[in-house]
């Protein structure tokens, strides 16, 4: 049985040399040229020898492929054709953007728009025109974009914006090119038909057939298209929609080709210099060991300096803030108007009171109970730095006014008092002598007691103490910045004559000291209290006095006691009514020694009005004047007794 043998087809391929159009069996491997031919089939007299039987079979197989690929691509062309009618049957029910730029603008804006979108489109024609005119044709035109260097400017195209992609001129290469290879090899097969039907009038027929329906097919076709923009309105509109999607791709692809030359350069521009940095620093570190180690030493030693200076300037600032804090921060000319308006309204004040027998003239007698005129004028400084900070005079003339009503509570009330008085008077007697008879009238004086109406003014002038004025209006923030201020003098101790200033010159008054029952001194906080109050005994009363140096007021004792007793209470500086606050209420029954005892009414303000410290046995030791044992149960004491009081 004989093997069978298996025989390639051949397999023709048509290449293009410098020599011309060439064809190639790529079975054999044999080679030909067509240009030759093709040249012999057209001028047979050059003596060109006519084909084979086999060269002509072959091109005979050749053309039948040739019209089978024809025959494949119309019918896809065909068939998109009818795809792409269909899509624009949709899309013709959407709103186009003619008409959402007519529902922006107006009936005149969609005019405008349309004509220029006309103007652009006529542009384009003319364009168009004038490059077939010029010898372009579909062919040259797919050249010259393939030969057109990278720098010329790319052209975009529009088709597919709804599927999110956007063509450039690459984009349509590959077809144009493929439709001017068809068209070339559609020529050579029809040709090749003509040169083989050797005079056969019915392959002839049958290929005039085929060329007159190929013709009709592109008449058709061109005709479609024609029919596509017969409608100038939908073209317009079309053409409109597209002119701006070709603007907003324009700018978008712009924008995209910028910012990504941009980044590039940066990022190439950054990687460049981090390696030249990179080698210049390995290189200075190679040739500059010794001198870098030095230099990272005196970094180190300079971070270790600039460290101390920070904790330095900390604590400059910390003592810059407290020397603030102790300091008068207003202008000397706004502290000495303050003062000064605060004496002019005293001796206004004392003015008045020497006046008075002048102004109330007609009185019996005129009683006078006045306290001392005067303040400590660095007190008033102190309150007025602690309440408004830096000052000014204007700002707090008000508050001046203020405290002075505060401070003096000045009372001129009359009195009558029905009084009795010795008068001598004269009368007349009838006498009759008893040893003559006779009767005469005797004139004779005597004595009679009369009632009768004595005018009384009395006028009372309380000084309640600038700092106990003071204190009870401001918070407990500001009063210990008054203290501050106070004990500092707002480090402006040349303000003010100090050796001026109301003060205690150590002189005390004999008083007669009380024996403390010895059952009450073991209770140690008393015994702590009574030692404390006792050193004091004899110091004079001082309005708004509240330490041994300026001795004390009634309340100014007590807080002082309290405080430096040792006994671990600190109540600060207060007023009675301050210091019944801090107690709790104890029935008179269940006083001892120790607790504090209130009065009031003994001048006119609200609540408490003196206070004392009770030792037991119906007495207490108070500042009344001076600091002195006093008995509580006289009839003064009781009329103005309030209350018993423990501190809690």
């Amino acid at each position: 049985m004989h093997e069978k043998k298996y025989t390639a087809p051949d397999k023709i391929v048509h290449k293009m040399s410098k020599n011309g159009l060439t064809e190639e069996n790529l079975r054999t491997g044999e080679k030909e040229s067509i240009h030759e031919w093709q040249r012999a089939r057209e001028c047979p007299q050059d003596g060109t020898p006519e084909l084979t039987p086999e060269q002509t079979a072959n091109r005979k197989s050749i053309k039948k492929e040739m019209v089978k690929q024809y025959a494949k691509k119309k019918q896809k062309k065909e068939d998109q054709l009818q795809e792409n009618q269909q899509k624009r049957v949709e899309q013709a029910g959407e709103k186009s953007h003619g008409q959402a730029l007519q529902q922006q603008t107006g009936s005149s804006s969609e005019e405008e728009s349309l004509e220029a979108a006309a103007d652009v489109i006529k542009e384009e024609r003319g364009t168009s025109y004038k490059g077939k005119k010029a010898g372009k044709g579909k062919a040259g035109k797919a050249k010259e974009e393939a030969d057109a260097p990278s720098s010329q400017k790319t052209r975009l195209h529009f088709e597919d914006e709804e599927s999110e992609m956007v063509r450039g001129s690459g984009m349509g290469f590959h077809k144009k090119a493929a439709a001017a290879a068809v068209g070339a090899v559609t020529v050579q097969a029809h040709r090749k038909v003509r040169e083989e039907s050797d005079g056969n009038s019915g392959v002839e027929a049958a290929h005039d057939t085929e060329f007159a329906s190929e013709t009709a097919v592109r008449q058709v076709s061109r005709r479609a298209k024609a029919v596509k923009t017969t409608d100038p309105e939908a073209s317009i509109k079309d053409k409109t929609q597209k002119f701006y999607q070709k603007q907003r791709y324009k700018k978008a692809y712009k924008e995209a080709k910028r910012t990504g030359k941009t980044a590039e350069n940066t990022a190439m521009a950054a990687q460049t210099t981090a390696e030249k940095i990179k080698a210049m620093v390995s290189q200075t570190f190679r040739n500059n060991r010794t001198l870098l180690i030095v230099l990272g030493i005196c970094g180190l030693l300079f971070g270790l300096m600039a460290v101390a200076v920070s904790s330095t300037s900390t604590i400059v600032q910390g003592l810059g803030g407290a020397v603030m804090t102790t300091t008068y921060p207003s202008s000397d000319n706004d502290i000495h108007r303050a003062e000064n308006a605060y004496v002019e309204l005293e001796q206004a004040l004392n003015e008045q009171i020497n006046n008075i027998e002048t102004s109330h003239p007609g009185y019996d007698e005129y009683r006078y109970q006045v306290d001392e005129i005067g303040h400590n004028p660095y007190q008033l400084i102190s309150y007025l730095t602690a309440v408004y900070g830096d000052f000014k005079y204007a700002d707090v003339r008000t508050e001046l006014e203020a405290l002075f009503s505060r401070q003096y509570r000045l009372e001129v009330t009359e009195q009558i008092e029905t009084r009795t008085r010795t008068e001598t008077r004269t009368g007349t007697t009838t006498y009759t002598d008893p040893e003559t008879g006779e009767t005469y009238d005797e004139d004779y004086e005597y004595e009679v007691e009369v009632e009768y109406d004595y005018y009384i003014l009395c006028v009372s002038l309380k000084n309640l103490g600038f700092d106990i004025t003071a204190r009870n209006r401001m918070t407990a923030d500001q009063i210990r910045h008054y203290d501050i201020l106070n004990t500092t003098y707002g480090n402006r101790d040349d303000l003010f004559d100090l050796d001026a200033l109301p003060s205690f010159d150590g002189t005390t008054v004999p008083v007669d000291r009380y024996e403390i029952p010895p059952e009450a001194l073991n209770d140690t906080k008393f015994a702590n209290m009574i030692h404390e109050a006792e050193k004091y005994l004899g110091y004079p009363y001082v309005w708004g006095g509240s330490s041994p140096e300026t001795s004390f007021d009634c309340s100014g004792f007590v807080c002082w006691v309290i405080n430096h007793c040792g006994n671990g209470w600190n109540i600060g500086r207060t007023t009675a009514e301050g210091i019944r606050q801090m107690c709790s209420y104890v029935a008179p029954s269940e006083a001892k020694p120790g607790d504090i005892i209130f009065f009031q009414g003994t001048y006119d303000t609200a609540g408490a009005s003196h206070v004392a410290i009770y030792v037991g046995d119906g007495k207490m030791i108070h500042c009344g004047n001076p600091i002195q044992y006093a008995n509580i149960n006289t009839s003064y004491w009781q009329s103005h007794f309030y209350m018993f009081g423990r501190l809690r």
